[in-house]
């Protein structure tokens, strides 16, 4: 049996294989305040008998939040890519 050398990891290229955990919670970060808005707009609906109008709200609300935490996570992920 031939031993091979000890890795140095200067030999292997300068690309990173994409972290998928953070692609996961990116996502999570799109459909977290969609669902958290729509569900609390459900309540006070029931609470308050208003039909769907909160639920509307809450849904529409979350959306552009989910919008914002994701165009706001997704350019401090390019930012990162771009120093190392």
């Amino acid at each position: 049996m031939s031993e091979q050398p000890p890795r140095d990891e200067s030999d292997e290229s300068s690309t990173e294989k994409p972290n998928l955990w953070r692609y996961a919670a990116i996502g999570a970060e799109l459909f977290s305040p969609i669902i958290g808005g729509s569900v609390a707009g459900y309540y006070i609906d029931a609470h308050f008998h208003t039909g769907s109008i909160w639920t509307l709200v809450g849904l529409l609300g979350g959306v552009f939040l989910g919008f914002y935490r994701l165009v706001a996570e997704t350019r401090s992920f390019r930012k990162n890519l771009r120093s190392s």
